[in-house]
């Protein structure tokens, strides 16, 4: 029976190497992750200490090594239902920010308590004893386990009268996978030689992990992700905004082939003032469309109200063809904007050729209104 359960140990240990690869791969920076994590270290260690028991067992020189992995395997019990406690709260707290953490703390206090009734209890002997290396359960042994089973079941109960906070698939899943350490607590109870709670303790972990925790985490990702864009996105135009645009040139700083294009859109106040907003934001949604057809979405930024920046990185070439076939495309419809742009050649700094560019936008621009006739401040 011994090697069968160290064996489910084994496996169980190394499915939860895997799920601790992945925890850690791609943790979310938020209690609910970092709770789960805390109960994925306790049970793998909990498992691996009584993996260590089955390797000493027959070494009556280690006995005294044995007795302190024994009351480990009591006391990590208690620590393992702490920090499952702690990792509900965590859940329920992600969905309504005032779920009181008395109840946790009050399941750690009794876990304390415990524990420390554990470590008297071995110390006299009462707990467990050696016999010719065999394990033999002491007089206290059954009444030691019946606080760490009592602690489950009012978990089991506290979840389930939270279901409306949870959810009730999130509170079945919680609190079904409870049952299966407790079912083989209460088994060891009765038969002393079926110590199966370590590798019930692993089906809990993997199965809240796969069930629960990676959805969780998957769509906290999927939330920032959104935040992310929407917080990066220009709501009129669709492009980047400002931010994304800060953010893109600290990324660009050490591109060697690179080429900005500063353009400015051309008669946007005349038309904000002589045809009301709508027409304006139309004139910007059309120069939009022009920049689309010639560069790549995570090239182009609006800047300001009629301002945009295009940054590529390709060689000097390629740029030039593309500035080209922009420029035909912009005079083609009535110079919609003025364009100024500048490739790398002198070692100079991101925002030198952004300066750059903007200063030759400005002179196409002065060239603009001389060619039509018009009042710079009035456009």
């Amino acid at each position: 029976m011994a090697q069968i359960v160290v064996t489910a140990e084994i496996v169980s240990l190394l499915y939860l190497l895997v799920i601790l690869y992945s925890v850690l791969e791609g943790i979310q920076h938020n209690k609910k992750s970092r709770r789960f994590l805390e109960c994925l270290i306790v049970g793998f260690l909990a498992i691996s200490i009584d993996v260590g028991v089955y390797f000493i067992r027959c070494n009556a020189e280690l006995e005294m090594l044995r007795s302190v992995l024994d009351l480990l395997d009591f006391i990590m019990i208690y620590i393992l239902e702490v920090c499952y406690s702690f990792y509900m709260l965590s859940l329920m707290n992600d969905k309504r920010k005032n779920v009181t953490p008395v109840w946790a703390c009050t399941i750690g206090t009794v876990a304390g308590i415990g524990i420390l009734a554990d470590v008297v209890l071995a110390d006299m002997g009462k707990l467990f004893t050696f016999e010719n290396g065999a394990f033999i359960a002491g007089d206290w042994f059954v009444y030691a386990v019946i606080p760490e089973g009592a602690i489950t079941v009012f978990l089991i109960i506290f979840i389930i009268s939270k279901s409306k906070i949870l959810g009730r698939k999130d509170a079945f899943i919680s609190s079904f996978f409870l049952f299966v350490p407790l079912a083989a607590a209460v088994m060891q109870c009765i038969f002393t030689d079926w110590v199966f709670i370590y590798v019930a303790i692993g089906w809990l972990i993997s199965g809240i992990y796969v069930l629960l925790q990676s959805r969780t985490s998957n769509e906290a990702k999927l939330r920032e992700e959104f935040l992310s864009e929407t917080t990066n996105i220009d709501q009129l135009t669709g492009l980047k905004n400002r931010r994304a645009y800060d953010a893109s040139l600290k990324l660009h700083e050490d591109d060697l082939a690179l080429g900005v294009i500063f353009t400015d859109v051309n008669g946007l106040k005349t038309t904000n003032d002589d045809k009301g907003h709508a027409a304006g934001d139309a004139l910007l949604r059309n120069y939009v469309d022009i920049l689309k057809r010639h560069f790549y979405f995570d090239s182009m930024y609006r800047i300001s109200g009629d301002e945009f920046v295009i940054i590529i990185k390709d060689s000097e070439a390629a740029f030039e063809k593309m500035v080209e076939s922009f420029k035909r495309t912009v005079m083609a419809n009535a110079q919609i904007a003025s364009v100024g742009y500048c490739y790398r050649n002198n070692g100079e700094t991101i925002y030198e050729l952004v300066a750059k560019a903007e200063k030759i936008m400005y002179t196409d621009k002065e060239a603009y209104y001389i060619r039509k006739g018009l009042n710079r401040r009035r456009t």
